[in-house]
């Protein structure tokens, strides 16, 4: 059976019914016929309703205005056929109603504060773009400095390295008399004078040190070093001076050889930093230089039962300037600079450095090193020979070198094929002639980088490869199954060793 909805006639302000009647215009037991307001209709209820319902049923005439007196009017309207709501159900209507417009209102509210939120979020976000542009500009205008305040530092102590090193040997030769006879006194004063210009030294070159690390500019020469032969300089230099102070310096060192990729001159620069900082800072005790070897890293370690230092100051021991436990007065005096160029050239390194410490107990500062190895060896040096050739804004291109079938060659033929594939690198260095042409290899390759070149120069130099291979083959009568493959790729900007390895074999030539 169809259900019918009610008719309802609705009494009250016209502002208010209107919105009654949006609450209600989806509703599927209620149809608001039309809207009754009593105080423009001053007409008799009777003959507004049936105009309102325009011949349609009337169920009944609703009174939300919550005036009484139109309630006694309604009950006398006779013509209705159902009995009108009782006021408990226009009540309840009221507060329907009331409720309703108490929602619209507060919807109202938060939308005007939605758009003073949004206004506001705006005009932030504006001023957050207007800082983010201050502040690019003001950190462009650091970088600015900084880089004119390092060129300067470098700048000025490189013009000051010769004289300093010409007044130094004129008071070495006066003290050590080449020159003519001087008295006790006079060689006491020199003696000092050199120290001063000895330190001055060490300052300046210090600070030329710090500002290629800041730069990104410290120049690396990379070899395998036995980690041990650097402890032993250290050990038998610092030696006189730990004895002198009633100290003893020792060195835990396995008894293999240990070998990192490294600068030899950085890396005992390191060692002599942290040991003579350890030195300085330990009136009595011990300082020891420790070396052990991790699956692929090398750890170093200098330990000192010296005056220790604050947890406090541990954050800032790598920073420049800083000075932690010195004392006033007379004694050697640092620049405060050691530390910070230790970590830079340790990070330099493809390594890292830390600080342990115990206030007026003991310091020990280690630093983790890559182990040495061909493929950290081949690594790196595509990798330098990469970040150059981009930095450089200059083509560069890789032949890559490879043996067929290497592990079924090496089973067949063992340390022969090792052999054979540094034979093959000799003849392909023999084969190039510029200095500046890299070739490394490692495993079953042979990788040759070439900058400042163009595809046509790289297709000539691999059919000359492909030539002395051949060559070296036929005269050696090797097996017919050891064959050789070339391939080449061009160095993109933004790209790495790997990927321009990956490249070059799969673009064989």
């Amino acid at each position: 059976m169809k259900k019918t909805k009610m008719n309802i006639v609705l009494i009250g302000a016209r502002d208010m019914t209107v919105k009654f009647r949006e609450l209600f215009s989806e509703s599927k037991i209620i149809n608001i016929l039309g809207v009754l307001d009593l105080k423009q209709d001053t007409k008799d209820i009777n003959t507004v309703v049936e105009k309102i319902s325009g011949g349609r049923r009337v169920d009944s005439v609703v009174n939300i205005s919550g005036d009484d007196k139109i309630q006694q009017r309604l009950l006398k309207i006779k013509s209705l056929d159902r009995t009108l709501l009782s006021n408990h159900g226009a009540g309840l209507l009221r507060e329907i109603f009331n409720r309703y417009v108490l929602l619209e209102d507060s919807l109202k509210k938060a939308e005007e504060e939605l758009d003073v939120q949004t206004w506001g979020l705006g005009k932030t976000n504006e001023s957050i773009r207007i800082l983010y542009k201050e502040l690019d500009k003001k950190n462009q205008e650091l970088k600015r400095l900084d880089k004119v305040k390092s060129d300067f530092i470098f700048i000025v102590s490189h013009e000051l390295r010769t004289p300093l090193s010409t007044m130094n040997e004129a008071i070495g030769l006066i003290i050590d008399e080449i020159t003519g006879k001087i008295n006790q006194q006079q060689k006491s004063i020199l003696i000092i004078a050199r120290q001063n210009l000895e330190r001055l030294t060490r300052l300046i070159n210090n600070l030329l040190d710090i500002s290629k690390i800041e730069a990104g500019n410290i120049a690396l020469k990379k070899k395998a070093v036995d980690v041990k032969d650097i402890v032993k300089e250290v050990v038998y230099f610092f030696e006189p001076k730990a004895k002198s102070q009633g100290l003893e310096l020792k060195a835990n060192v396995p008894k293999e050889k240990i070998e990192i990729y490294a600068d030899k001159d950085k890396i005992t620069q390191v060692f002599t930093n942290l040991v003579n900082n350890a030195l300085k800072f330990t009136k009595e005790g011990f300082v020891q230089i420790d070396v052990c070897q991790q699956a692929a890293k090398i750890e170093c370690a200098v330990l000192d039962t010296g005056i220790g230092i604050s947890k406090d100051d541990l954050p800032r021991i790598f920073g420049k300037f800083q000075q932690f436990g010195r004392i006033e007065g007379e004694g050697e005096k640092g620049t405060g600079l050691g530390l910070a160029i230790s970590k830079g050239v340790i990070e330099a390194h493809g390594g890292s450095i830390r600080v342990d410490s115990e206030l007026g107990k003991w310091t020990k500062i280690s630093f983790l090193l890559p182990r040495y190895s061909t493929e950290l060896v081949f690594r790196q040096a595509l990798d330098d020979a990469v970040y150059s050739a981009l930095e450089s804004q200059i083509s560069a291109f890789i032949i890559v070198v490879r043996m067929d079938d290497f592990l079924k060659m090496f089973n067949k033929l063992g340390q022969q094929v090792t052999q054979l594939m540094t034979r093959v690198e000799q003849l392909i260095k023999s084969s190039l002639y510029r200095r500046s042409d890299l070739v490394v290899s490692h495993f079953d390759e042979i990788a040759v980088f070439l900058s400042d070149v163009d595809k046509k120069d790289v297709l000539a130099i691999s059919d000359r490869f492909k030539e002395v291979i051949q060559k070296f083959i036929a005269e050696e009568k090797l097996e017919k199954d050891i064959t050789f493959s070339l391939g080449m790729a061009l160095c993109s900007e933004g790209e790495d060793a790997d990927s321009l390895l990956r490249r070059s074999r799969v673009n064989l030539i």
